[in-house]
């Protein structure tokens, strides 16, 4: 099959704060890259955006994982923090809903980050973009840089 003029999926910022590659994720299933490759966030505020176009697919109850279909049937998954599932939605306000068609920089979620830090239970609100695709490498343009939510080209899927 030839990939000429195919054109390989960049992502956003899903937030403000230091970008580093996947493998950098403060959990050993998510940084193995078990699911998938991506990119990481240390977020310096609490709002998650989208960092493709697409739709959404899944929210987790609690709110700390959101699922997205990119328009070109690429599966994200969206997850915030290390045990932040032990929040229990606490601190956090869905802004989207499931089915919903979002563009790169639609603000999915905003969450306290101070509240989270909090918990006792919570390690980490670091953010992780995962494709849900082992066969698919994540490159971050600029690692440990800073980056602004829904800044462009922050990675890209090859």
């Amino acid at each position: 099959m030839f990939t000429f003029g195919k054109k390989k999926l960049q992502f956003a910022a899903v937030c403000e704060g230091r970008i580093d590659a996947l493998s950098q994720y403060p959990e050993s299933v998510i940084a193995s890259k078990t699911l998938g490759d991506g990119y990481m966030i240390i977020p310096a505020a609490g709002r998650i955006v989208s960092p493709v176009e697409g739709t959404v697919m899944m929210f987790y109850p609690t709110l700390h994982a959101i699922g997205i279909l990119a328009k070109d049937k690429t599966e994200i998954l969206i997850h915030i923090g290390v045990d932040t599932v032990k929040a229990q939605g606490q601190g956090f306000i869905q802004h989207v809903d499931i089915g919903q068609s979002v563009d790169v920089g639609t603000l999915l979620v905003e969450f306290d980050l101070e509240k989270v830090k909090r918990y006792p239970e919570v390690l980490s609100t670091d953010v992780a973009v995962i494709v849900l695709d082992q066969n698919k490498q994540c490159i971050v343009n600029q690692p440990k840089s800073f980056v602004t939510c829904g800044q462009p080209n922050v990675a890209v899927l090859k």
